[in-house]
């Protein structure tokens, strides 16, 4: 069976929605912490919770905030691109 190589989108994802994305899988990964902590629980790993929790709780952090400062520096970026009168 032949293999074609995957191709690459001329136009590529914006950094804007690249951003955007960032900051949805950091709220992800907060929405998801209770619920891992249950299933943590549930499997006996009571030792490691506090660590997985700080994991995930970490992780979501940066994620949002690496979002979060990408998007606050694309607006800067536009907003000196205007011309003011």
């Amino acid at each position: 069976m032949d293999r074609t190589e995957r191709e690459s989108r001329q136009d590529g994802v914006s950094l804007a929605r690249r951003y955007l994305r960032l900051q949805e899988i950091g709220l992800a990964f907060l929405c998801a912490w209770p619920v891992a902590m249950q299933i943590a629980a549930m499997y006996g790993l009571g030792l490691i919770i506090p660590q997985i929790s700080a994991l995930m709780l970490m992780a979501a952090v940066v994620f949002f905030a690496i979002g979060h400062v990408g998007r606050q520096e694309l607006r800067d970026k536009e907003n000196e691109t205007i011309p003011r009168k």
